[in-house]
């Protein structure tokens, strides 16, 4: 990956089953973060100015979901994708079924992940790794799928 990633959750599957999907998470600049640690003219009285310029290299993408694949030891951004993801988020709770479809529950934004105020998430959406598209569930689509076995 070009940036760190944390807080994020993995799951593995998707078409070739052997996929790793990152979804959400925050996203950092380790390169402008290792520039920054490394900068003598920053003193410690000036506290406040490195906590800014570390803030800056948060979220340096808009992608909700990442895939590795290990056969060419790779990460990929997926483009194209169908549909609405996500307001960027942390800490969902993650699953994947045989289909190859993401199941994102909950989560929460703060400010590392871009948001001004504090955000817990009471949603559900889906991510299916074939067709490269976003759903968010209501109750009426959830109240189908409990009646559908979950494969």
């Amino acid at each position: 990956m070009k940036f760190g990633s944390e807080k994020g959750t993995a799951v593995l599957g998707g078409p070739t089953r052997v996929n790793v999907y990152l979804v959400g998470g925050v996203q950092q600049n380790l390169t402008r973060l290792n520039e920054i640690d490394k900068n003598s003219n920053i003193t410690t009285n000036q506290t406040l100015l490195m906590i800014e310029e570390i803030n800056k290299t948060y979220n340096m993408t808009d992608q909700s979901v990442f895939i590795y694949q290990p056969y060419g030891n790779t990460w990929l951004n997926i483009l194209n994708q169908k549909g609405t993801p996500p307001t960027r988020r942390r800490s969902t709770s993650t699953v994947i079924n045989q289909k190859g479809i993401i199941y994102i529950f909950g989560g929460r934004s703060q400010a590392d992940t871009g948001s001004p105020i504090f955000i817990c998430y009471n949603d559900l959406f889906t991510f299916d790794t074939t067709l490269v598209s976003w759903n968010k569930l209501t109750l009426t689509m959830l109240l189908h799928l409990e009646a559908t076995p979950f494969q």
